[in-house]
């Protein structure tokens, strides 16, 4: 049987014209990038079972009682009036807000990862924002006040008001607990203020995240 074998890694420049480019990343995701630099995500490296994704409006989360984020608010855009909610994470202190929800009938039970989606209002200088996330499934009858797994984070950079920003995608995200479908999630997202690559001297705006996860 013929098999293709990929050397994870970095993801390559923008290929020449009429070109795509089919690569692994660290991540574990097997990419193509075409040539207008356009990445999309084609499956998992492991028996090349494909992925599928849920997004998490910034409309459905819910900020931390302590050190929770800006409540969910509609931003009105400048020219053509789209109307969007966003969830305003300070520069200054670390912020949180979580997600609740039930994992989807085909998870395989494994590692996901996390692309962020957001804006940011006008400033001049400094566009970086650091963005984390965490959490924890939970099967019937266990208790719920447990602790999460090991946070991930990804740095991003922004520079133009009212842009959408897409972060690459986090390293492998390991949920607290015994994952299944099924499961209740309940997961939190950051913004990591004091790390030094986040730099954006005013609030960061989440639209939402992307999860990426194996299916059976």
């Amino acid at each position: 049987m013929s098999r293709l074998l990929l050397n994870e890694g970095a993801a390559p420049s923008t290929p020449a014209a009429a070109k795509v480019a089919v690569y692994a990343k660290a991540d574990g995701q097997v990419y193509s990038k075409d040539d207008a630099g356009v990445e999309t995500q084609l499956g998992n490296v492991a028996g090349g079972v494909i992925s599928a994704q849920v997004f998490l409006s910034a409309a459905s989360g819910q900020p931390k009682v302590t050190a929770g984020c800006a409540a969910a608010t509609p931003v009105e855009l400048t020219t053509n009036k789209q109307n969007l909610k966003v969830l305003d994470f300070d520069k200054d202190t670390e912020e949180h807000a979580d997600y609740t929800f039930a994992l989807p009938s085909d998870y395989n039970g494994g590692t996901m990862t996390a692309k962020f989606f957001w804006m940011h209002a006008a400033t001049t200088t400094n566009f970086g924002v650091v963005w984390g996330i965490e959490g924890r499934c939970y099967a019937n009858d266990d208790a719920l006040d447990q602790a999460v797994g090991t946070a991930q984070t990804i740095a991003d950079t922004g520079g133009t008001t009212e842009d959408l920003y897409i972060s690459d995608a986090t390293g492998a995200i390991t949920w607290a607990g015994t994952p299944a479908a099924g499961q209740l999630i309940n997961l939190t997202v950051y913004r990591k203020a004091a790390d030094g690559s986040d730099t954006l001297a005013i609030d960061a705006r989440l639209l939402g995240v992307q999860l990426t996860y194996t299916r059976t």
